[in-house]
């Protein structure tokens, strides 16, 4: 995908004239902005959810009612298996500004 559209933007440059080969540059610039934010994001997205996943996976075959401490167990690690999935709401928000930076914000303020 990613060298499909560095090949994509390296014919763009070759049928523009130098005064849009400029301007070419500065949208290869942001698309490849872009497509480092979109991969953080989808990498970041699936850190954070996997445990949520993988607790409830578990959960089919885990009897939590043995004892108090298997309760409680369940209960500690199903609350932080919920807090990590939820914290990648909050992550994508500032994500973007990191990775994408100035375009973001100045499209986020419009």
């Amino acid at each position: 995908m990613i060298v499909s559209l560095k090949r994509s933007v390296k014919r763009m440059l070759s049928l523009t004239n130098k005064v849009n080969k400029e301007q070419a540059l500065e949208k290869e610039k942001l698309q490849n902005q872009i497509t480092v934010m979109l991969i953080t994001v989808s990498i970041v997205f699936i850190v954070l959810t996997l445990p949520y996943v993988i607790f409830f996976v578990v959960d089919i075959y885990w009897d939590h009612y043995v004892s108090y401490s298997q309760i409680a167990l369940y209960h500690f690690l199903e609350q932080t298996a919920y807090i990590l999935a939820e914290s990648n709401h909050a992550l994508n928000f500032y994500l973007y500004f990191l990775t994408v930076g100035c375009a973001f914000r100045l499209y986020s303020l419009q």
